[in-house]
């Protein structure tokens, strides 16, 4: 789109006093206060805080209330040219009654109002062209239904439409239904199918949507919609469910931001509409990119929600300040972001807190915290448990050490094999332990006790830490004797999965999760006890997966036979596998990542340093595995996130299309961890956007804001389900992405402070 007119947008349409709800007087009656408002103003009012150039054509009364709304644009920025006084019909006048969720119910005062009172003759057409207009010298021209409820106001819109498209304007309509106005529905039908045919850009509510299609399916609505008319932008706002864009043939969808402030909704869809101008105004109609109709999704989103927290819209508008201030809690640096994420972490702490069985071992959650006794106990989840409260305890979290005890008792206790060793699997609900002996589980238990053991060196609490201290050193000095023993492999350099119960036979299959997280604990054995060799060990495992991804386009092989040869094809008819799913998971190139990056910067340290590793300079040997981080984590993300629908796919082919789309919780708490880590590694603005864009996420779709905790799973259109991970069975990844992110980049999370 050129610049070379002179407004960017104008509007035609209704302008009209709100009498919103302010209360009630010392008497008990109603009181009201006066807003300016009227759909086209409020749209073009937060334009004008966009720094848009924007006018105004319509009619008010000659009254107090007509010289008010004139004021009132002007001080907003409009251009009032196009605003008429009329003699004899007065300014037209809604009360707007506020529900309880903050939707409102319309009365209006317009038999006639001045706004209806609109002709041909008020236009100022003196030209054959009338480029000399105001529609006729604008970059969009912008208009809904409501001028047309009036046969003149309609000749008159229309008139001004086919002006404003023959002098270039793109055309924007937004019919804001407003059923009482109309003399039949029937009529309201055939209006809106008039501005449906002539717009550009369309923005339109669900209920609107659903009334004008007859079909109640919002998606099959819109579909319809579009095979009928051709808007090369349309916006579908849902209310608090968020927003859909059609552009290109394409789809997507955004989820409202919570706002606990909301008052009132009057102007949220104005708002929001003119979020979507402005972008087009700035990218061009034609030429907008998918992050582009994701960031002006967002945007719009944005203005639209802290508009919910002001009463009035026209005149308090938000600020692009306003806005930025909004978005700053997903922004990495950024205070409000700290202030955001710990508050997350401490709710986090919160909902958690009922885990303990009796004999301590961890049930498994359900949606709202309630523990779940028909389940198994597993050791994974209590040895997580036990990390998690011990970040707690470093946190200050009150209740913190008794619910590491409380672990510490399970992972020494039932869950432990007194007799050949090691920990089982996990607990039946009637006490009988589950077959197998997991490194996955071990690996977890080594970290527990890692995690138990620092936060316990250096806590205040010393009556009830005292005696977990030392079950924390001698759970610590078991796990890895028996990881040493039996999953250990020193001549491969490597960890097999799992054996039977009796610690006689190992199963053939090889896997890479088990052996991610034995880095995770080598890594802290290494940080808390000071065992080097065991940051020797996590080194060899990260070269074996470096290598494996380099061959691979940088998707990683997750599963192998006995003697490590590569099984693609591994789990191909049962591809939602908990643990084992399969193709490549993305998930696990984002998280490998992240301990290359904690390993290589604990070891090559900086480059002042001097000095050598492994034959490398540390500059160099910092660089190499940095950049095969940052080459993991780019084909994880490229593969699997969509600006579309928002989110990462579970899993992939080994040419990067998604085959499982159900969004895992714990993929989103490792990208916000990695990218935060990145960007703080190489400076590259790309991953502070990458995790602003997954933070916003978290809030917007992740997070539980009813219950607390997050949703541990949700389908590909970001719908809540349980197939794979019903509940909120543990705390793990989501505690640490609350926490990775400003923590020590070289050590493990447990020695974050308060």
């Amino acid at each position: 789109m050129g610049n070379a007119k002179h407004y960017d947008v104008v509007a035609l349409g209704e302008l009209l006093i709100d009498f919103t709800q302010n209360g009630k007087s010392g008497q008990g009656n109603e009181l009201f206060e006066a807003n300016p408002g009227g759909a086209p103003c409020n749209v073009l009012a937060m334009l004008s805080r966009f720094g848009k150039k924007t006018a105004f054509i319509g009619k008010v009364g000659n009254d107090m209330f007509g010289k008010m709304l004139k004021k009132s644009i002007e001080e907003a920025g409009i251009d009032s040219t196009g605003l008429k006084m009329d003699e004899k019909v007065p300014t037209t006048l809604a009360f707007v009654h506020t529900q309880e969720d903050g939707d409102r119910d319309f009365s209006f005062y317009r038999n006639p109002g001045a706004d209806m009172m609109l002709r041909s003759e008020d236009l100022g057409i003196t030209g054959e062209t009338a480029a000399d207009t105001l529609f006729g010298d604008c970059r969009i021209f912008h208009i809904g239904s409501l001028s047309m409820t009036d046969e003149g106001c309609e000749r008159a819109t229309r008139e001004a439409v086919e002006y404003a498209k023959a002098n270039g304007a793109l055309i924007s309509f937004d019919p804001n239904l407003r059923e009482p106005l109309w003399d039949s529905l029937d009529k309201a039908h055939e209006k809106i199918a008039y501005g449906l045919s002539q717009c550009d850009i369309l923005k339109i509510s669900d209920n609107e949507i659903t009334w004008f299609t007859g079909r109640d399916d919002i998606e099959d609505a819109a579909e319809g919609l579009l095979r009928t008319y051709t808007p090369k932008l349309m916006v579908v706002t849902l209310g608090r469910d968020g927003s859909i864009a059609y552009y290109k043939g394409r789809r997507y969808k955004s989820r409202a931001f919570y706002n606990t402030d909301t008052i009132e909704t009057t102007g949220a869809g104005d708002t929001f509409c003119a979020g979507i101008l402005n972008t087009v105004l700035d990218r061009g109609l034609d030429q907008m990119q998918d992050a582009d109709i994701e960031r002006m999704l967002v945007t719009a989103g944005a203005a639209a929600s802290l508009i919910t927290a002001r009463k009035g819209a026209l005149r308090v508008m938000p600020t692009v300040d306003d806005i930025e201030a909004f978005l700053d809690k997903y922004r990495y640096g950024k205070e409000a972001n700290r202030r955001f994420l710990k508050e997350q972490a401490a709710g986090l702490l919160n909902f958690g807190m009922r885990f303990p069985s009796p004999q301590g071992s961890s049930y498994y959650l359900g949606d709202d915290g309630t523990p779940n006794t028909e389940r198994p106990r597993e050791t994974w989840i209590t040895a997580r448990m036990v990390h998690v409260y011990s970040l707690g305890l470093r946190l200050g979290h009150k209740g913190a050490a008794k619910l590491v005890a409380a672990g510490l008792k399970g992972l020494t206790g039932e869950l432990h094999d007194r007799e050949k060793g090691g920990y089982f699997a996990g607990i039946d609900a009637d006490g009988n332990a589950l077959e197998g002996k997991q490194c996955y589980a071990h690996a977890f238990v080594i970290l527990a006790a890692c995690s138990a053991l620092k936060a316990a060196e250096e806590t205040e609490e010393t009556e009830t830490m005292g005696e977990a201290e030392a079950t924390a050193r001698a759970l610590l000095n078991d796990a890895l004797e028996v990881y040493d023993r039996y999953f250990w492999n020193e001549e491969e350099g490597l960890s097999c999965d799992t054996w039977d119960t009796g610690f006689k036979v190992c199963e053939p299959y090889r896997g890479i999760n088990a052996n991610m997280h034995s880095v995770e604990a080598f890594l802290a054995v290494a940080d808390v006890t000071g065992r080097e060799e065991y940051r020797e060990r996590a080194g060899r495992i990260i070269d074996h997966v470096i290598g494996w991804a380099k061959t691979n386009d940088w998707r990683i092989p997750e599963h192998f036979s006995a003697d490590w040869k590569a099984e693609p094809e591994y789990n191909k008819d049962k591809k939602d596998d908990r643990f084992k799913p399969y193709g490549a998971t993305p998930g696990h190139g984002i998280e490998w990542a992240r301990l290359i990056t904690q390993w290589a910067v604990s070891v090559f340290k900086t480059e002042a340093d001097g000095g050598q590793t492994d034959g490398l300079s540390r500059a160099d040997g910092m660089a190499r595995y940095i950049e095969a981080a940052c080459n993991l984590y780019d084909r994880a993300v490229s593969d699997a996130w969509s600006d579309r629908v928002p989110g990462i796919a579970y899993t992939t082919d080994w040419n990067g299309e998604p085959v499982i789309r159900d969004r895992m919780h714990w993929t989103l708490a490792e990208a916000i961890n990695t990218s935060s880590v990145l960007y703080r590694v190489t400076g590259n603005e790309k991953y502070a956007a990458d995790y602003e864009k997954f933070i916003r996420y978290l809030d917007r779709y992740v997070m539980d804001h009813k219950n607390g905790s997050w949703f541990h799973q949700l389908d590909g259109d970001n719908n809540v389900i349980g197939t794979v991970w019903p509940g909120k069975p543990d705390l793990y990844h989501a505690v640490q992405a609350m926490l990775i992110p400003y923590a020590d980049i070289d050590r493990s999370v447990i020695f974050i402070n308060r």
